[in-house]
């Protein structure tokens, strides 16, 4: 086979299984989105902006159980297949989650603490697959589990309120505690020394973890707590349609994570996605006022909100590019400093410019988002001059 061959079959396969990711992030989002403008359509302002609440405070109590490993593990299959690691991963996230449900369930509602396992192992299991360059089996996982949780958590609010939604919501994300489980019980192998082989690149992405935490889910806490939950239904609702959009920047880490740690450049891919980030926000832009004034007319007001949060899906898709080659060349350490200043500014900002209302708070947010590309594109200069001097 010559080489021009050989050239344009890796192109092919590259493109096919980015398109698994793209599809397997995108389609349950998508799905996600229309559960929550359903829920919004039929819940009051006040019972929304409560569900939002506790769906926040448990998926920021999932994300502290990872302990980043959902990071490391994209990061180091594809260099260094290990059941060991898988196994021990899973250990740590059951035993973790068992803990951070009960806590949960005292300081916040056991609405929330319903949720914890459920979606730290089903977010563990998306990166076990990412890893093993299983892309086919990433979509059909997310696609199945996400649709399963959706239907139970619509089906059984309808019949018992908010209680049957979580319950639902539990039993439709059972499926990913099971393959946990069974990866606890796959090897005999010692928790601990696999833990500790790689526990500095672990630590590091805890830390980007922690840090990312910030910006995705505890932001919907403070605006809760700070400015109640009628205000919070409003962010939430917004910032569910700017993930719709967040869909590109996501597949981007995502699919470039292990990419980029087996040594694959991707650079069409960056510039695609790039393309793709101008033209997704630009229709966020101009579509999504209209969607919102047609289907929650209640909803209204935060339709400048929306067109703020669109245009914070450039900034992302950068970053999201940038973290991926931090990542996959194991300075996990240094995304996170990085990220750090994202983050704090996202909440600081949220705290400061909220009193300006919506607005304000989708000013906070894509200000937060460029303030993170600035600190990415800082630490890899400086990164790069290090290197350069070593």
């Amino acid at each position: 086979m010559s080489y021009e061959l050989e050239s344009q079959v890796g192109e092919n396969a590259g493109r096919t299984r980015f398109l698994f990711v793209l599809f397997g992030t995108g389609i349950p989002s998508l799905a996600i989105a229309g559960f929550y403008l359903l829920l919004a359509s039929i819940m009051t302002q006040l019972e929304y902006g409560m569900m939002s609440y506790y769906i926040a405070s448990a998926l920021t109590a999932s994300n502290v159980v990872l302990i980043g490993l959902d990071r490391v593990i994209p990061s180091i299959l594809p260099k260094t297949p290990s059941r060991e690691l898988v196994r021990s991963a899973s250990v740590v996230i059951l035993s973790l989650g068992l803990l951070a449900a009960l806590i949960l369930s005292i300081i916040i509602s056991p609405f929330a603490a319903l949720i914890v396992i459920p979606e730290a192992t089903f977010l563990l299991g998306q990166s076990i697959l990412l890893g093993e360059n299983a892309y086919s089996k990433y979509f059909w996982f997310r696609l199945s589990f996400r649709f399963l949780q959706i239907g139970l958590s619509i089906t059984f609010y309808l019949f018992y309120g908010l209680t049957g939604l979580f319950v639902g919501y539990f039993i439709g994300l059972a499926g990913p505690i099971i393959i946990t489980g069974r990866h606890v019980l796959s090897t005999t192998s010692s928790v601990k020394d696999s833990i500790e082989t790689h526990s500095g690149f672990i630590s590091r992405s805890y830390f980007f973890n922690l840090t990312a935490i910030a910006s995705g889910y505890l932001d919907k806490v403070v605006v809760g707590v700070w400015y109640g939950f009628v205000i919070l239904s409003s962010y939430a609702l917004s910032y569910q349609l700017f993930w719709l959009l967040e869909i590109l920047p996501t597949g981007l880490l995502l699919y470039l994570l292990p990419e980029r740690s087996r040594g694959n450049e991707q650079r069409e891919t960056r510039i695609l996605g790039l393309l793709f980030a101008v033209l997704l926000a630009a229709a966020g832009y101009l579509l999504f006022p209209m969607v919102v004034t047609l289907i929650l007319p209640s909803y209204s007001s935060i339709t400048p909100l929306v067109q703020v949060l669109c245009l914070a899906t450039i900034p992302s898709s950068i970053a999201s590019m940038l973290i991926a080659d931090l990542f996959a060349q194991e300075r996990a350490g240094a995304a996170a400093v990085a990220n750090l200043a994202g983050s704090s500014s996202h909440i600081t900002l949220l705290l400061v410019l909220g009193v300006f209302g919506l607005v304000g708070l989708g000013l906070a947010v894509l200000t937060a988002k460029v303030l993170l590309v600035v600190s990415l594109l800082v630490t890899r200069l400086i990164i790069s001059r290090h290197i350069v001097t070593e």
